[in-house]
């Protein structure tokens, strides 16, 4: 079994996979937790791969053979990408997923987290690059901290075409205008690109699936099932 983990900025996710074949996933406040919960579901773990968004250091003992996602760390893909050594681990681990449940396939991945990523893969294997915007989370709070008098609005956010209230206003600025953004992307893309399949994860993915026009595919664990691709690729 493969043993994947995920450490944002935010939360830290956990997966094992058998091959491809995703058997279990959690999300754990503390890294130290993982080995409680392996030996309570008693997985016995060949290979780890660990990612993290802030440290290429792991602060515990991982089982099996552990592999550290880094900036040289070979891929199943091809990178052409000017400041590869900026790229983050997640939108690597990303383009490695979209490559493998969509072969031969041009791909466009949306990932809704604390930024909203734009990255494309073409058919060829070949990730190319993308975009980086505010997320929806970040939107709403930089209107209220760069102004003397917007209020801040929480989640959930309403997808409001006309605001009829500051609030409301401030609703369809934020995630109105969010998924605005992303239909351009996507019809512009389309137009480059033929048979362009869009997928879609992150922790804000929902908004964008329940409001996008556009057919998508979502999968909250795209990132961790490209983890597992790198893994088995460097077996």
């Amino acid at each position: 079994m493969n043993l994947c983990i995920d450490q944002g900025n935010t939360r830290i996710k956990v997966a094992v996979f058998e091959g491809a074949e995703l058997k279990s996933f959690v999300v754990i406040p503390q890294i130290q937790e993982i080995s409680n919960w392996l030996t309570t579901n008693n997985y016995h773990i060949a290979n780890s791969m660990w990612s993290s968004s802030a440290s290429q250091s792991t602060p515990v003992e991982l089982p099996g053979k552990l592999i550290i996602l880094e900036a040289n760390t070979p891929l199943p893909i091809t990178i052409d990408y000017d400041s590869f050594e900026s790229l983050g681990n997640d939108r690597k681990a990303n383009a490695c997923a979209v490559a493998a449940i969509f072969p031969n396939k041009n791909c466009l991945v949306i990932d809704a987290g604390t930024c909203i990523t734009y990255d494309l893969v073409r058919s060829d294997k070949t990730f190319v690059g993308g975009a980086i915007s505010p997320g929806i989370e970040m939107r709403a709070k930089a209107m209220h901290q760069f102004t003397a008098r917007l209020p801040e609005i929480k989640a959930p956010f309403e997808n409001l075409t006309i605001g009829k209230s500051t609030h409301a206003c401030l609703h369809s600025g934020v995630l109105h205008a969010a998924l605005l953004e992303a239909e351009g992307r996507i019809a512009e893309l389309s137009q480059q690109f033929e048979d362009l399949h869009v997928l879609l994860c992150g922790g804000d993915a929902s908004y964008f699936e329940s409001g996008l026009k556009n057919p998508t595919f979502a999968d909250s664990n795209l990132t961790l099932r490209g983890l597992n691709e790198i893994l088995q690729f460097l077996k």
